[in-house]
């Protein structure tokens, strides 16, 4: 019993690391694409 609780507590800990580097990366990615995105310019403020 004491080996099961053991690995049930090993493999927790690198799934929540695994979900956090998940969550991470979709948040990153959702922020560059909002600084990175310039919408086009009218020609009137060209001038």
């Amino acid at each position: 019993m004491k080996k099961m609780i053991r690995f049930v507590k090993r493999n927790s800990l690198g799934t929540l690391s695994l979900f956090a580097l998940f969550v991470g990366t979709g948040a990153v990615s959702s922020a560059c694409w909002f600084t990175t995105h310039q919408p086009k310019c009218p020609e009137e403020l060209l001038k």
